[in-house]
């Protein structure tokens, strides 16, 4: 699916959920400290992560929740580019990238149940 829409912000939710089950790793137990960010695309990727707060602010200020939306598909989109271009499981920053998408996850978690969409672990 491609576009901002609902199904395109789901598809991406269950992607990630699909690459932590082939990785057969406990993200929970992986040391914050193998988080590295070689790759343009990884840095580009916690760049936007960094940016929800602000966007949650924002938001509370003007009440306009459409910006939510957009930072979500933007997030997406630079998923994405992220699985594109670095591949997650049986590499050797496989544990750093599983910490990057669970993070990616769980900011995608939020903005859906601010705006009431029910994740999908599979579509």
């Amino acid at each position: 699916p491609k576009g901002n829409t609902a199904v395109y912000l789901l598809y991406a939710y269950a992607r990630i959920q699909q690459m932590k089950i082939k990785a057969g790793v406990d993200v929970g137990k992986v040391d914050l400290k193998e988080l590295k960010l070689g790759e343009a695309a990884e840095r580009a990727l916690a760049l936007h992560l960094l940016q929800f707060p602000e966007i949650i602010e924002a938001i509370l200020q003007d009440l306009n929740i459409h910006r939510l939306a957009e930072y979500l598909y933007g997030l997406c989109t630079h998923l994405a580019t992220f699985y594109t271009k670095c591949k997650v499981v049986g590499t050797p920053e496989q544990n750093s990238r599983l910490l990057l998408i669970e993070a990616t996850r769980k900011v995608m978690l939020q903005g859906f149940h601010l705006l009431g969409i029910q994740e999908l672990d599979r579509i």
